[in-house]
């Protein structure tokens, strides 16, 4: 797996760094320490970081429905796949999301920092 330099890396690096999570089972329990750790970081009385609160609730609504890995979970159409999938979507767009709103001075460079270490810490 990969440390991210940056969010848009991150996003980038999704997939890659998240399959090998789910394939040893732990990917449940990474994105559920992901959004906990950036859920405060994030308040909804915050109007222009609300995007990516919103993702993070999103996140957090999954996350319990993320599926073990299976040796049949390679199979395109197994529920396990479409979950792994629906993870790494997520992950990609509050990233890429992250990024978009820093570079438009939506979100400070503390909630930008804190995003991507939390990306780094949980999936990297």
């Amino acid at each position: 797996m990969t440390v991210a330099a940056d969010l848009m890396d991150a996003a980038n690096l999704a997939e890659d760094n998240l399959f090998p999570l789910w394939k040893a089972d732990t990917l449940q329990a990474k994105v559920t320490a992901f959004w906990q750790a950036i859920n405060p970081v994030f308040p909804d009385e915050d109007a222009p970081s609300r995007p990516i609160g919103a993702w993070v609730a999103i996140i957090a609504a999954f996350a319990p429905t993320i599926l073990p890995f299976n040796n049949i979970g390679i199979d395109v159409g197994s529920n396990t796949i479409v979950t792994f999938q629906q993870a790494v979507q997520y992950i990609y767009r509050i990233c890429k999301l992250g990024f978009a709103l820093n570079a438009q001075a939506f979100i400070t460079p503390s909630q930008s920092t804190a995003l991507l270490a939390a990306y780094n810490a949980q999936f990297s």
